[in-house]
């Protein structure tokens, strides 16, 4: 019986891990639209005029994250005029975590 159990389990965790495709180096971006913290709704055709599109994941609650906000608005500051285009995503969602739940910051995403 406890084999069963046992097979059970691993086979049920396998199941519940989404698998997430890994792009090669020098894939084509997937299109996204994502709201902005600017109201608007950026696309990756957005960029298109941009030679260069550097995508960074970030958010607001982490500790690490802010302490790299300095560092990615002078990347902005450096290459917006040397035609790179800097594209944030903060991928949680903002009612996923409350600010009475986080333990490192007083910041939601």
């Amino acid at each position: 019986m406890w084999r069963v159990v046992i097979s059970l389990m691993l086979a049920l965790s396998g199941w519940a891990q989404e698998s997430h495709p890994i792009l090669p180096l020098g894939s084509p971006a997937p299109n996204f639209e994502l709201p902005g913290v600017d109201g608007a709704i950026h696309r990756l055709a957005d960029y298109s005029s941009s030679p260069v599109l550097v995508v960074f994941f970030t958010c607001n609650h982490c500790p690490i994250a802010q302490m790299y906000e300095r560092r990615i608005t002078q990347l902005v500051a450096d290459y917006q005029g040397r035609g790179v285009a800097l594209v944030g995503i903060q991928p949680n969602d903002p009612k996923a975590i409350t600010i009475d739940e986080l333990d490192s910051s007083d910041l939601s995403d």
